[in-house]
């Protein structure tokens, strides 16, 4: 027959193994929700880049084509600076 004892030991071994048992089922639903909380924010940062790198290509193409503009501008003025008068061969 059990003595009081070795039915308080049972008793709180198996309540420790319920109690273990519910913390695990708590950790695995935690890192469950961690991971799939992770890969949202991943995601949600590779549209963000995406879209920001898009917006800098553009403001880059864009800064690109003014400072293209400005120079070209720039050497077309230089050239009539320095360029001879038109002399004219017609005779008269």
């Amino acid at each position: 027959m059990p003595t009081l004892a070795s039915w308080a030991e049972e008793y709180l071994r198996d309540q420790a193994a319920r109690h273990s048992g519910r913390l695990a089922g708590q950790l695995d639903n935690a890192a469950e929700w961690a991971a799939d909380r992770t890969d949202d924010l991943a995601q949600q940062a590779a549209c963000f880049t995406a879209r920001f790198s898009d917006q800098a290509a553009v403001r880059i193409g864009d800064y690109a084509v003014a400072l293209a503009e400005s120079l070209g501008a720039r050497l077309i003025r230089l050239g009539d600076r320095f360029a001879s008068p038109e002399v004219d061969d017609r005779p008269q």
